[in-house]
């Protein structure tokens, strides 16, 4: 394990764009910046927003989506229709 948190309470750190589990993951990341890491997400923690962030950050996402996220494009919906 390379690192945890407990849930104590929702917490943003200065990150309220940002909702409860895209908190959690960018926190647990916080210290493998720039090291072009390679992530592998659940749906429940993916989210493009989220994907576009880490990747700004220097990481690689991989993981499933849920197509009723907010925020999915349409040019990725129809890719899916």
């Amino acid at each position: 394990m390379l690192n945890c948190i407990i849930y104590v309470g929702i917490k943003h750190n200065g990150r309220e764009n940002m909702n409860l589990a895209e908190t959690v993951v960018y926190n647990l990341l916080d210290d493998y910046k720039n090291k072009r890491s390679t992530i592998y997400m659940y749906s429940y923690y993916s989210s493009p927003r989220l994907f576009h962030t880490l990747n700004h950050n220097g990481f690689i996402c991989i993981g499933t989506l849920q197509m009723n996220r907010k925020n999915i494009c349409q040019e990725i919906k129809k890719k899916i229709d």
